[in-house]
């Protein structure tokens, strides 16, 4: 099926307006009705009750009233000629009146409820009060009344409810299938008019039913749209000779300005996907970095305590290069949203894999074949490193994922060359970007994708996995590298068969770059005494540890008022304080300028997880004052510390 084909079949059922309009209003009238099912019968209940409770209180006041003066005296006439009255109410079961000692003087049973409900039983309503005359009690009155009432009406009006609400929603249903009919019909008919016009057909129009309408307008539209077509058929019919020159500059005018509108469009996403990933990255740089920060003290602190030859110092060396890994990840975060300058450098790919396949083989699992095929003559790119590594990592983590029950993974090179013919075929290579380029694929046998989706499987944020089990900036991340890099990246796929990635970068003859390591310098200690503020108590601990051995003296501050109680404590003996920029409550810089009249002569050193321009951007440092990136060892820690206090 071809693609206008795709976009002219009809959508199912549950996706039309009627369908919807129908379940929606089916859903709105059956709530209504099973509220009001269930609230009213239950509020008239209430008061109805309150009516009839209400009542017998009123027959007992009076029963009572008239039976007071008649217990002191024990009249028996008076009292049952008060019990008598009452005993008229046939919703009465029962009325007893007992003297002061509680025995019963007179009434009982009510006859007249008895005779109306010899054999049911119903829920009733008792009542016990004192019988007083002249201040004191002389008795008790007892009545029960019934309740059947209340429940009958309740019944009844329950039965009328149910019947109303079945009523309205079968009568409500006629009305929104009768008004989405009216509503969807001459839209139908414009779609089908749309859809005869996608195939050729101009000879039908729409009817025009209501002209005045916006969908009469439509459908008016499209009728007088089909009238110029029809006329600009019939001429083009007669001069298809005599412009077919014109005809042939207007499609290159046409493809020529489509190719612009790709580009442009290009252009807008690339920007987008690197403002997302930016906002991510700048979240939790800060926070990740301390995390980086302990793992490289603690683990420079554990290398410095041991003997050189110590079993342990081979696990360490490990744990130093996977903290420089993540460092490398963070950092290409930070460069994705405008917060570090990269470094490329000249480099074969070949050997940033090869570094790779022992990681790759932990992270894709046992049940994984991967095989890696180099080519010999790969030649250099001009690339980040530590980039290259992370479009590795993650296109290998994707077809894990692609392959639940294992499978096999296939990490290739090879130098290939662009020409015409391969930019004909991908449109995501610009015209006359021809020559050398060094290839990576990256196949799995694999589940496939479908066609939809790898439309839309560089952009930000989209993802086919379960929530929890994906951010979706996993390929949108290598998309901006490769692209970033100055190359391409293309994905074929089939489903069921497996998916590959191929990504191109531009071929260099430059020689490779050997970044020698930093010799490891003396570390450079002193006698002076440091004010440390750093609200993270482990990050705290760790530079503490690391600036006692170098022999200073260290006060800790939790936060910015803890570290200006210690300075009006210790106003003279401070030389240098060392504070993280961004802490609750109060910054860095802020505490800084309320501890300078104190301490006017003492060095100050800032360090953050964010880098310098991060910093500057936000306004949080001032240009020119001392500035310490997290995570940092203990020999940079040491040298700048050293660097602040001789100044």
């Amino acid at each position: 099926m071809n693609k206008s084909e795709k976009r002219t079949r009809r959508r199912p059922l549950g996706h039309s307006i009627r369908t919807r309009l129908s379940l929606m209003s089916s859903l709105v009238i059956g709530l209504i009705a099973l509220a009001t099912s269930i609230l009213y019968p239950n509020w008239h209940e209430k008061q109805v009750t309150r009516t009839l409770v209400a009542k017998a209180y009123g027959i007992a006041d009076i029963t009572a009233f008239i039976a007071a003066p008649a217990l002191p005296n024990d009249n028996i006439q008076l009292i049952t000629e008060a019990i008598s009255g009452a005993r008229q109410d046939p919703n009465l079961t029962y009325l007893a009146i007992r003297n002061e000692a509680g025995d019963l003087i007179a009434g009982g049973q009510n006859s007249a409820y008895l005779n109306r409900n010899s054999e049911s039983e119903d829920k009733q309503y008792h009542i016990a009060r004192p019988i007083s005359y002249q201040g004191r009690d002389v008795g008790q009155i007892e009545l029960g009344y019934s309740l059947a009432l209340v429940q009958e009406d309740v019944s009844h009006i329950r039965s009328v409810i149910a019947l109303v609400s079945l009523a309205i929603f079968f009568g409500g249903m006629v009305a929104v299938f009768i008004i989405s009919t009216i509503v969807t019909r001459p839209l139908t008919q414009v779609i089908n008019t749309a859809d005869r016009i996608a195939r050729g057909d101009l000879s039908k129009r729409t009817p025009v039913i209501h002209p005045e309408d916006e969908i009469g307008r439509l459908a008016l539209s499209f009728n007088h749209m089909l009238d110029k077509l029809e006329d600009l058929n019939h001429n083009l019919e007669g001069q298809v000779e005599l412009r077919t020159q014109e005809l042939t500059q207007q499609i290159e005018e046409r493809q020529k300005a489509e190719d612009e509108r790709a580009g442009l469009e290009e252009q807008l996403q690339q920007s987008q996907k690197m403002e997302a990933i930016g906002q991510l990255a700048g979240g939790v740089a800060h926070d990740f970095n301390n995390l980086l920060m302990l793992i490289t003290g603690n683990n420079s602190l554990a290398a410095g305590q041991l003997e050189a030859d110590h079993p342990a110092q081979s696990n360490l060396k490990e744990i130093q290069q996977a903290s420089d890994g993540a460092v490398s990840l963070t950092r290409q975060l930070l460069a994705f949203s405008r917060r570090q300058v990269l470094q490329p450098q000249v480099l074969n790919l070949n050997e940033i894999i090869g570094r790779l396949e022992k990681m790759l083989g932990r992270l894709i699992g046992e049940d994984v074949d991967l095989q890696m095929v180099y080519a010999p003559d790969l030649g250099s790119v001009t690339a980040d490193p530590g980039q290259i590594e992370q479009v590795i990592m993650n296109l290998a983590v994707n077809a894990r994922d692609a392959m639940e029950h294992g499978g096999k993974l296939i990490i290739e090179t090879q130098k290939v060359e662009i020409d015409a013919a391969y930019t004909a075929r991908h449109d995501i290579v610009k015209p006359g970007t021809y020559g050398t380029y060094v290839m990576v694929a990256v196949s799995d046998t694999g589940t496939g994708i479908d066609e939809d989706t790898q439309q839309r499987i560089f952009e930000p944020f989209f993802t086919t996995k379960e929530r929890g089990k994906g951010t979706g900036l996993g390929l949108s991340t290598v998309y901006g590298i490769i692209k970033q890099s100055g190359g391409y990246i293309w994905v074929y796929s089939e489903e069921g068969k497996g998916t590959t990635f191929k990504f191109y970068l531009p071929h260099v003859d430059s020689h490779i770059q050997v970044v020698e390591l930093p010799k490891t310098k003396t570390r450079i200690g002193g006698s002076e005494t440091i004010l440390l503020v750093e609200d993270d108590p482990s990050v705290r601990q760790l530079c503490v540890q690391l600036l006692k051995q170098c022999g200073y003296t260290i006060l800790e501050g939790e936060h910015p008022l803890h570290a200006m109680q210690l300075c009006e404590q210790h106003q003279g003996d401070i030389h240098l304080i060392l504070t993280d920029v961004v802490m609750p409550k109060m910054s860095g810089p802020e505490m800084v300028e309320l501890l300078e009249p104190i301490l006017p002569d003492t060095k100050v050193l800032f360090m953050s997880g964010y880098t310098d321009n991060a910093v500057l951007a936000h306004k949080v440092l001032k240009p020119g004052l001392s500035f310490l990136q997290k995570p940092f060892s203990l020999d940079v820690l040491a040298e700048k510390v050293r660097e602040e206090l001789d100044k």
